[in-house]
């Protein structure tokens, strides 16, 4: 009987020890997901580490058990005087070994268990599989792999049977739990990566994704925020290729928090972000902001203890230089890439190689295109240069040409083997070597690939819309050059019509900075499209190019003024929230003016606040969206009176794609016209150099406008006077160059009515009739605190003393502006008595005027000195150019007008300084205003900003509602100033329209000042 038991208890032991053998073997075969992208190799090499583990626990165990039976044995036979008791020192050398032994496995066992846990713990480690898969062109593997280890995750969370009692456990803990969800996440954002990836299903990964950021949201990661990043960013990425731009920038305001993670507190999420927000930059073409956010990942990389040699630091560097060359700055994008090229030297198998065969070809074509570069990043090998001693010397121009096409010739085979001949990469870079044929003129070599990429890109058009139509542009302009006879309007209008579907879809949910960029990028490529239809000509090119360019001109502003008109009838807070937001970015922009350091996380939560004021607004049933292109030509026609011209001048290239020269057209508009007309005019540097007198204020105006008036009349106007000459009235709006030029200075008398405009789009929505005069509020004779002896010269000009020194200066007074608030006083009492009130001495603050701005006056007149500061990288007298610092990216902080106090105030008062910027005016509300007169310096001019005009003081009128505004070209002097003002509200207190007001004038004054300095620089600008 003791047999059978002893039998029995073997047995039941042998039994026990397989049942947890199972056991382990099951748990660390859940634990593993061998059946993912994990191997059974490392299945093995854990349970082999489990196994090893469980030995340690045996030999601490044995070990244990011998020191405790010898020092038995030892104190024993000790206490019966037994000769025989044992050496405790012999049976220490055994345990000694022992525990030698087992530490050895435990810590070879714990090396293994870090190593694995590691590369299973990492949330991104199939990712990282499937991009080796890729990246070695194994598509079907990949998708196959992740759909597998994404089926099988879903699988597990089910939990095994009780019979596994060990993985029952183990799966009941917190700890399996959150690895599970874990395991989830991984396998579906890289499922999700490889359905996209490989053009599979983006419909598909787009909803995969979207579990992923469920999945991050939950409370288990509440800790690990940053599991949220990689989806946030995949779904923008996909919202954008397929053009769903409102859902795009959802994701994108998601992600604005980790901006926080620039300020370095880890390198890797700060990098991420900081390239987040320079995708976004670029998405609404702001490629200065973009640059700054990658070269400071940069910098935050090279500050770290990262290596050197990582292609991650090489795609850095690669970004970084391509940054630059959209920046046009040549000597930097050429550091960074030969920091570059050191580090993909020994990485030409890798995907980042062809990442920088990229960047290099984009920068030798642009270097052959300066005549000058970095050499260093020519070949340099040895048969290159033996080829170069047996070759006559070739120019610098050359060698740079020859190395660009070779780049994109290898850049386009190597994408071909890797990704294949029907992946968007090879299309891309297809595209690239066109465009490099299409600089050389070499359009017949140009066509074919520029026709091949674009029959790919065509096939996954709805996931790379952007890519396509950049392609569908390229490939116009090569066929124009090709056969300038071809017809092209039909090619034309599809991408014409696209770019005008984007800007309408993302104009509802842009910042105004956003609309602003964005807009200029879309002019740029309607430009293109309009200068070849205007050089092919056709029976409607003039029809096209108008209805282009209502879309495009000034729309920036009037989207704004659309969205202050519909918050000024919302209810509850938002225009009080909207104003706040104003005031707060103009304290961060006075900040950056002055040199303080860009605080993105500051600029991300005004941007985020403005995103949430425009949902908010959307979700009204009052709001209607702005939509640009909801005015056409023929509304235009429709809205003119008899006799009356509408006129748009536009600046286009010359040769398409060639924006170094430009061509101004006037396109004509009349009641009974069948089509506009179009009248060629000038080429921009004609003009320019008409403008570019030397010499002091004085002296260089008088040379324009005397000596050169002829030339002026002949360039700008004579095309059209024949035209123009049955009109009574012409509304006129300009571009470019233009906007610095004065009309009343070379048009004859003779020449009808002429209302300047933004956009003649504006008589498609005019105003009710002007609403008269009712009551002024006057500015002048003003206390500036300047404590020297009162200035009593009437050759004083109203403009800052030495604006150079931004933003404190002192500032003279001007005497004669008492006289001219006198004269203009006792004019409007006449029409309208006690309804002036004037503003003069220390009253006349910054405060006050503010305050009466929004009150009830129809008239407000400001006689004092005005300043417009040019841009840091301007090369002309007219400041022309756009600066790329911050003080070059502040247009509207670099234009005002000078107030009671400016001498004295603190930086403190900022306020409330006495220094009315254009941007401080901006924010108001006028509306009410019917006339705002800036009699003072400078006060027309600004930053010229491609379609969307000049960035200064007029610019803020117009935000801040103003009906009309009579501003200054020039620095215009005290007392001939206060001469034109009081004859001009002699016409204006007598009802005449202000334009002939103004016209009388300057008329009046010309009688008795000969010199256009003294008259000619005031303008009249209409809303």
């Amino acid at each position: 009987m003791s047999k059978h038991l002893s039998t029995v208890a073997v047995l039941g032991l042998f039994g026990l020890v397989a049942y947890l053998l199972v056991n382990i073997v099951h748990l660390v075969w859940t634990y593993v997901n061998p059946e993912g992208f994990w191997s059974f190799q490392v299945f093995l090499d854990v349970l082999r580490t489990t196994f090893f583990g469980l030995l340690f626990v045996v030999l601490l165990l044995v070990a244990f058990g011998i020191l405790c039976n010898s020092i038995y044995r030892y104190v024993r036979g000790s206490l019966r005087r037994d000769i025989n008791k044992g050496n405790p020192l012999h049976d220490l050398a055994y345990v000694v070994v022992l525990l030698v032994s087992a530490l050895v496995e435990y810590w070879w066992a714990r090396w293994w268990v870090d190593k694995i846990d590691s590369a299973l713990a990492d949330k991104y480690s199939y990712v990282t599989q499937s991009k080796k898969l890729i990246a070695a062109g194994s598509y079907d593997q990949a998708l196959t792999e992740a759909r597998a280890a994404y089926e099988h995750a879903q699988a597990a969370n089910v939990g095994s049977g009780k019979f596994f009692l060990l993985t029952h456990i183990y799966q009941k803990s917190s700890y399996a739990r959150l690895q599970q969800l874990s395991n989830t996440y991984a396998t579906t954002v890289n499922y999700a990566f490889c359905l996209a990836e490989t053009n599979t299903s983006t419909s598909q990964a787009d909803s995969l994704y979207s579990v992923a950021l469920r999945l991050a949201e939950s409370k288990q990661f509440s800790t690990q925020p940053e599991y949220r990043i990689f989806p946030l960013v995949s779904l923008s990425q996909l919202s954008l290729a397929q053009g769903q731009y409102q859902r795009a920038e959802r994701y994108f305001d998601a992600l604005l928090p980790y901006a926080q993670l620039a300020q370095g507190e880890d390198i890797d999420y700060a990098i991420s972000a900081l390239f987040i927000f320079a995708q976004r930059a670029y998405q609404t073409g702001q490629p200065e902001k973009a640059l700054g956010l990658i070269t400071h990942a940069v910098t935050l990389y090279e500050q770290s203890e990262e290596s050197r040699e990582t292609s991650f630091y090489a795609r850095l560097l690669i970004s970084a230089g391509l940054a630059e060359l959209r920046a046009q700055r040549l000597t930097q994008a050429g550091q960074y890439l030969v920091k570059a090229q050191q580090v993909v030297d020994s990485k030409r198998s890798k995907q980042v190689y062809l990442d920088f065969l990229h960047a290099k070809g984009i920068y030798c074509m642009q270097a052959a295109q300066a005549g000058t570069g970095d050499e260093a990043l020519l070949q340099s090998g040895f048969w290159h240069k033996l080829g170069q001693l047996l070759e006559p010397a070739r120019p610098l121009t050359e060698q740079f040409r020859l190395e660009a096409e070779q780049c994109l010739q290898e850049l386009a085979a190597e994408s071909k083997d890797r990704n294949g001949a029907k992946s968007v990469a090879y299309a891309q870079n297809m595209l690239a070597l066109a465009q490099l044929y299409t600089r050389q003129r070499q359009f017949s070599q140009a066509q074919p690939l520029n026709d091949q990429a674009l029959g790919i890109l065509r096939e996954v058009r709805s996931s790379n819309q952007d890519a396509y139509f950049e392609a569908q542009l390229q490939g116009t302009v090569n066929r124009y050059y090709a056969n300038k006879k071809q017809p092209l309007e039909p090619a034309i209008r599809e991408v014409e019509q696209y770019y005008f579907t984007a800007l309408a879809s993302r104009f509802a949910l842009f910042t105004e900075e956003e609309r602003e960029h964005y807009v200029l990028g879309v002019s740029n490529v309607t430009n293109t499209l309009n200068s070849i239809r205007l050089l092919q000509g056709g029976g409607t090119a003039g029809e096209q190019v108008y209805n282009s360019i209502l879309g495009t001109k000034s729309v920036a502003l009037f989207a704004t003024q659309h969205l202050r008109q519909a918050l000024a009838g919302a209810k509850g807070q938002e225009l009080s929230n909207y104003h706040r937001l104003l005031s707060d970015r103009a304290a961060l922009n006075r900040r950056r003016l002055t040199g303080a350091s860009e605080a993105i996380v500051e600029e991300t939560e005004l941007k985020s606040r403005e995103k949430q004021l425009l949902y908010q607004l959307a979700t009204t049933s009052h709001f209607t969206p702005f939509n640009p292109g909801a005015v056409r030509w023929n509304d235009v026609r429709q809205a003119l009176q008899d006799r009356e011209t509408a006129i748009e001048i536009v600046a286009l290239p010359t040769r398409p794609l060639a924006p170094d020269s430009l061509t101004y057209y006037a396109l004509l508009t009349q009641r009974a016209y069948a089509q506009p007309k179009v009248v060629p005019l000038f080429q921009e540097h004609r003009l320019t150099r008409l403008l570019n007198q030397a010499g002091a204020t004085e002296a260089r105006v008088n040379r324009i406008y005397q000596e050169k008036r002829d030339s002026l009349y002949q360039l700008i106007w004579a095309p059209i006077a024949s035209e123009v000459a049955g009109s009574r009235k012409i509304y006129l709006s300009v571009s470019g160059v233009l906007h610095t030029v004065s009309f009343a200075g070379f048009l004859p008398p003779t020449t009808p009515e002429v209302v300047l405009l933004s956009s003649t789009r504006q008589l498609t929505t005019r105003r009710d009739a002007a609403v008269g005069y009712k009551a002024a509020a006057l500015f002048g004779n003003i206390n500036y605190d300047y404590t020297t002896k009162r200035a009593d010269s009437a050759a004083a000009l109203r403009s800052a003393v030495n604006t150079a020194k931004w933003p404190r200066s002192h500032f003279a007074p001007l005497p004669y502006t008492a006289v001219e608030l006198a004269s203009i006083q006792n004019l409007l009492e006449r029409r309208v008595p006690g309804a002036v009130t004037l503003f003069e001495d220390t009253v006349a603050s910054e405060a006050a005027f503010m305050r009466v701005a929004q009150a009830n006056p129809t008239v407000l007149h400001v006689a004092t000195h005005g300043f417009f500061l040019p841009s840091k990288s301007s090369t002309n007298q007219f400041n022309l150019s756009v600066g790329s610092s911050a003080y070059d990216e502040q247009p509207l902080s670099r234009s005002g007008i000078i107030l009671a106090g400016a001498n004295a105030a603190g930086a403190t008062q900022a306020d409330h300084d006495g220094i009315l910027t254009a941007e401080e005016l901006a924010r108001l509300d006028m509306a009410h205003v019917d006339l705002v007169v800036l009699s003072a310096c400078e006060t027309a001019l600004g930053t010229v900003k491609g379609s969307e005009g000049i960035y200064g003081l007029q610019r803020a009128l117009k935000m801040a509602g103003v009906r009309s505004f009579l501003v200054s070209l020039w620095k215009v002097p005290d007392k001939q100033t206060a001469e034109l003002m009081a004859l001009f509200y002699e016409g204006y207190v007598q009802g005449l329209p202000k334009n002939i007001a103004l016209k009388r004038a300057q008329l009046a004054m010309q009688t008795k000042y000969a010199q256009p300095f003294y008259w000619a620089g005031f303008q009249l600008l209409t809303d």
